[in-house]
């Protein structure tokens, strides 16, 4: 994975089927998540071969 303040791109070794640029999704992001984590809400920006980029539009910490 790939994050900046305003995006990731999350690596897959095949994409997923059926997401679309323009969908809405959530990334949560953790090393445990009992004690911690950082959930996002993001737009799907892109999509290829690579991975899915996701337009981060808000966060909760």
């Amino acid at each position: 994975m790939n994050i900046s303040i305003s995006g990731a791109l999350v690596h897959f070794s095949a994409p997923p089927g059926g997401i679309m640029p323009g969908d809405t999704c959530s990334l949560i992001l953790s090393t445990d998540p009992a004690a911690f984590s950082c959930r996002y809400k993001g737009r799907i920006a892109r999509v290829n071969p690579v991975g899915v980029g996701v337009e981060i539009l808000e966060h909760e910490f």
